[in-house]
């Protein structure tokens, strides 16, 4: 019982962990890193273990010389752990993917053979794992590690569920756009449904989870659900105080939801709004993308001639259609007189 509760202790500490490993990303987006005691402790191990001739003869990260020689040495487990999730998050927010590969070659099986799969560290570094393998075009690797990925969560979930919102939020939307990203739509759309059971979510942090649905709809050629589904989070979306509140995630699902959107709307008005909707979108965001903002332009000058057009064929058939019916009845035509 007692050696349960210490399990239940440390697997929770290490989600805390993991949570603030997560977190990092914003620091390192916005160049405002404040350093924890824990980062302390890793950016002095990194130091201690720089190796000149490693580093700038066979270019190898200082990240990879530190997790080398901890495995070598037989650290301490738990803190080879936390080095190794430090490091690997550290690269794949640099987006060096390659040496996120090398550092979890590194280190995965001496993890894995000292912890058991619902450590949720041993689960945070396999989905990395797998998001880096599958930009690097290993699609073996990539399901093989979202498989772990998928194993940690499930076994952590209920306890996520209750106490840890913000994980269960990241874990399953990330694994459901992985699974996107492989053409596996099913799977995609499951853990987008469970993103959205996650308690307490703003509109625009279920913003992703609805755009993998969507595109499941898409995907699956149900027209009509997806074009109710999309009007429904249209409708709900407001431009107001976007730039102080939406991240980019979130940004870049409502410009897909929009693309979508646009592509599905068979009336040329509602089309033309849409557009016009978009591209307001786009100005707020400040956009650089050139050729979808001169594309959208091109496709609302198009329908505003389409739509000139068809008023202009309206006009004259209403006034041949108003000529072939006096000519068939005298009567009316002597009744307008």
């Amino acid at each position: 019982m007692i050696q349960k509760l210490l399990s239940k202790v440390r697997s929770r500490t290490q989600r805390i962990k993991s949570k603030n490993f997560l977190q990092l990303e914003n620091n390192y987006q916005s160049q405002q890193k404040v350093q924890t005691r824990e980062e302390k402790e890793y950016q002095q191990a990194l130091y201690q273990n720089k190796s000149i001739i490693r580093s700038f003869i066979f270019g190898e990260p200082e990240q990879l010389t530190l997790l080398r020689k901890c495995v070598q040495q037989d650290r301490c487990p738990e803190k080879v752990l936390e080095y190794s999730e430090q490091a690997i998050w550290e690269l794949y927010c640099k987006k060096d993917y390659s040496n996120v590969i090398s550092c979890v070659e590194a280190v995965f099986p001496y993890v894995e053979r000292e912890f058991s799969k619902d450590n949720m560290s041993i689960g945070h570094i396999s989905l990395i794992m797998a998001e880096s393998c599958l930009i690097q075009g290993d699609y073996v690797r990539t399901i093989l590690y979202l498989n772990e990925a998928e194993d940690s969560f499930f076994l952590n979930e209920e306890e996520l569920s209750e106490y840890e919102t913000f994980m269960k939020y990241y874990y399953s939307l990330k694994i459901g756009q992985l699974y996107n990203k492989l053409n596996m739509i099913d799977k995609s759309f499951f853990y987008a449904v469970l993103c959205l059971k996650t308690k307490k979510l703003s509109f625009l942090q279920k913003l992703p989870p609805c755009q993998l649905i969507l595109n499941y709809y898409v995907t699956k050629k149900d027209l009509k659900e997806a074009t109710d589904f999309g009007n429904a989070i249209l409708k709900s979306l407001s431009f107001n105080n976007l730039l102080q509140k939406c991240k980019p995630q979130e940004i870049e699902s409502m410009c897909e939801i929009y693309k979508i959107m646009i592509d599905l709307e068979k009336n040329q008005q509602r089309q033309y709004v849409l557009i016009d909707q978009f591209l307001l979108l786009l100005s707020i965001i400040k956009s650089n993308d050139q050729n979808l903002i001169e594309m959208l332009n091109k496709q609302k000058l198009k329908i505003q001639e389409d739509l000139n057009n068809y008023k202009d064929l309206l006009n004259v058939l209403g006034f041949y259609g108003q000529k072939a019916k006096l000519e068939a009845y005298p009567e009316q035509k002597q009744q307008q007189k």
